[in-house]
């Protein structure tokens, strides 16, 4: 019974919903997904990072939401959309008998906001905040699930439902392993690395610290260097 009404919520959620992204893209997309990207790091300042947080407690929302906001509305701009559809990743270890356990139990949550009809900020805020909360509460449903039960033609060239990924890394505690994990991602503030990518673009902030750090790993086959700095520029910009 419990699947049955997860399904019938992401089902309803995500009925005629788009199937990718008109970003514009440097380069054809490939037939096949090519999985090279890099990753270019960029960060904001202790003042804006501050001004971030207190505005989302103000507005009784989570950080998160407010981010995620201003990311689905540069996305808007981008591609001339107005139904938006990210994914994000959650380390679905909402059971305690679960909590102390090792292993790889993250699931994807897909993501749809709607910004027609030229909403302000804050009414932008409080759709991601109710599409959010709603998500969240259905989370239980696994991904590749999904995938079979909306009966999606899969293509070799993108990834599923969604092609886009936002989200926040959120750090507990302090150990000598993350200690060194922060050093290395000061090192290269600013640079690009070579990695994997599944995703045209994945966008993910550290907020363990007084100045947010962020992370923008993109397929090298759908965009160049200057676009994502770009990109980047436009989306502290509107933060």
């Amino acid at each position: 019974e419990k699947l049955e009404n997860l399904l019938r919520y992401w089902q309803r959620q995500l009925a005629d919903a788009p199937t990718s992204l008109n970003l514009p893209f440097d380069f054809p997309r490939p037939a096949e997904q090519k999985g090279i990207g890099r990753s270019y790091r960029f960060s904001l300042t202790q003042t804006t990072s501050q001004a971030l947080l207190n505005f989302s407690k103000k507005a009784n929302v989570t950080l998160y939401m407010t981010l995620l906001a201003a990311f689905q509305l540069l996305l808007m701009r981008y591609s001339n959309q107005q139904d938006i559809v990210v994914g994000t990743s959650i380390a679905n270890r909402q059971r305690p008998e679960i909590e102390g356990l090792i292993g790889m139990f993250v699931n994807t949550l897909v993501l749809r906001t709607n910004l027609a009809g030229n909403p302000t900020f804050l009414e932008l805020l409080q759709r991601v905040r109710e599409v959010t909360l709603a998500a969240f509460t259905h989370q239980d449903l696994p991904f590749e699930k999904l995938v079979i039960e909306l009966g999606i033609e899969r293509d070799s060239s993108k990834h599923p439902i969604f092609q886009v990924m936002h989200g926040v890394l959120s750090y507990t505690g302090e150990s000598k392993t993350l200690d060194k994990q922060k050093k290395y991602l000061q090192s290269y503030q600013g640079k690009e690395v070579y990695e994997i990518s599944r995703f045209d673009l994945i966008c993910f902030i550290d907020d363990s610290q007084d100045e947010l750090k962020g992370t923008l790993n993109y397929s090298i086959s759908l965009f160049h260097k200057n676009s994502i700095e770009r990109f980047i520029h436009h989306y502290l910009h509107l933060l």
